[in-house]
């Protein structure tokens, strides 16, 4: 699936499934290799959709279907995934997904395809919905990437952290863009604003912690004792000491213990008399 150079092996850790089997016979290790061909190797994009401005204050946007579109590599066929197709592909370095899922030859026109590949066709195949007095601002993340919508230009406060602190920068943004390399970003305007991705690298060495045990809590109260032991049928006190009897290691002594109990014993016999 990622080839077999050594900067990659890596990847096989997230990729790889290994089962263990096994009974009264043999163990046997079961491990699931994903493989691909050249037809099965496509790029994945994510689909986000803004409006698009008719006038002042009335904008229009595309209704879709699949928020997903992947594209072969040799630009033949491409496939189109949902959100629910998503959730059952297995996401990390490489997206690998099963294949349950059409696919269509470049030249047959979705309205999916049509946005990516740019085709005049797309007025005719996508739902659109007419959006008035729309002037609700839109900040998506993606990656490390910040996608915008502000219908009306905005003052926006863009805060970049530094070594020694925070830089900030006061920039008009308008229309639909995208902020690059903005995951750790602060991106304030007056109605909306984003919370910056705290993530650093430290090592430091721990002093191993003080264990802390309690005592024993009690589960049943002194007074609840004797309530308790009226209660309970004779029969059950007799087993009861019975087992407490059996579970009470006997005492074992050793010979000099015993010779050592023997004369002590005739030493306080003898000053008696």
């Amino acid at each position: 699936m990622v080839g077999t150079k050594c900067q990659d092996i890596h990847l096989y850790y997230e990729l790889v499934k290994v089962a263990l089997l096994g009974n009264a016979h043999g163990i046997q290790l079961v491990i699931s290799v994903p493989l691909k061909t050249a037809a099965q190797l496509f790029t994945l994009y994510k689909i986000l959709v803004f409006p698009s401005r008719l006038s002042i204050d009335t904008f229009i946007t595309y209704q879709l279907d699949y928020y997903y579109f992947g594209l072969a590599v040799d630009q033949r066929d491409y496939t189109l995934l949902a959100e629910a197709d998503l959730q059952r592909c297995t996401t990390g370095s490489v997206t690998i997904c099963p294949a349950k899922v059409p696919l269509y030859h470049s030249q047959v026109l979705t309205c999916e395809a049509s946005l990516f590949f740019q085709n005049s066709n797309s007025f005719k195949l996508c739902r659109k919905n007419l959006l008035v007095h729309y002037q609700t601002t839109t900040i998506l993340h993606h990656g490390s990437k910040w996608a915008y919508h502000y219908p009306k230009p905005r003052q926006v406060t863009i805060r970049c952290p530094q070594e020694n602190g925070w830089t900030s920068h006061t920039v008009s943004l308008g229309g639909s863009g995208l902020i690059h390399s903005a995951s750790t970003y602060h991106i304030a305007s007056q109605e909306i604003r984003t919370l910056p991705v705290q993530s650093k690298t430290m090592e430091l060495p721990l002093d191993a912690p003080n264990l802390y045990l309690p005592d024993e809590f009690p589960a049943v109260a002194s007074h609840e004792i004797a309530r308790i032991e009226a209660a309970m049928p004779p029969e059950t006190t007799g087993l009861d000491y019975v087992k407490a009897r059996l579970v009470t290691p006997r005492p074992s002594l050793d010979v000099d213990t015993l010779l050592h109990v023997h004369q002590k014993s005739v030493h306080e016999a003898r000053e008696s008399y």
